[in-house]
């Protein structure tokens, strides 16, 4: 809404302070109140000074046995992948965690790991690792169900060529994912300022 004052000084040799403290009052009235439609595109706010500025993303990764047909293997061997649908000029993903969840998770000797990175002529190109190597571990020991939460600060840089996750074995368990509808599942979540265009 506009900006009304409640008194009009052009005309006057002298004001009150009653009247000075009205128009005062209407400012801080207009800015307690302010609205989208008070907003100019010039006005030059940042996204970065927007109250929600980060846009936020779940990456899952999935694998089992009735897809892989049999136990989790030794590796390092692909288990799953997803490319990211971002390239150069692009804001970076900051993978902020990782969830990850098994319901059979054999005699705890499992392993995996997310690795990040590219293809370059048919090959893959390692960029890095969004986690390490992480047991596939039961809270009430094997055979159990295991749902886990690992902090992983780790920048999802941005290159000409798409960018890829991959689910890695790393270490092999015969008793976990051994069994139908036996799945691992790991969902990477991460966070990025939100840019214009």
């Amino acid at each position: 809404m506009p900006l009304t004052y409640p008194h009009d000084f052009s005309g006057m040799t002298s004001i009150t302070g009653a009247q000075l403290q009205a128009q005062f009052d209407a400012v801080s009235a207009l800015i307690g109140s302010l609205t989208a439609g008070d907003l100019s595109a010039s006005a030059g706010i940042l996204l970065s000074q927007l109250e929600a500025s980060y846009e936020h993303i779940a990456i899952p990764l999935r694998t089992s046995f009735d897809w892989y047909g049999a136990a989790w293997p030794g590796g390092p061997l692909v288990m799953d992948e997803v490319t990211l649908p971002f390239v150069t000029g692009d804001t970076p993903f900051a993978v902020t965690h990782i969830s990850y969840s098994c319901n059979d998770t054999g005699t705890d000797t499992g392993k995996f790991r997310v690795e990040y990175g590219s293809y370059s002529t048919g090959a893959w190109v390692q960029t890095g690792w969004v986690c390490a190597d992480t047991g596939i571990v039961g809270a009430a020991g094997n055979n159990t169900t295991v749902c886990g939460l690992i902090a992983a600060p780790y920048s999802l840089a941005v290159a000409a060529a798409p960018r890829t996750l991959r689910l890695i074995s790393t270490a092999a368990d015969a008793g976990c994912m051994d069994s139908t509808g036996d799945t691992v599942s790991v969902t990477v979540f991460a966070k990025r300022q939100i840019s214009a265009g």
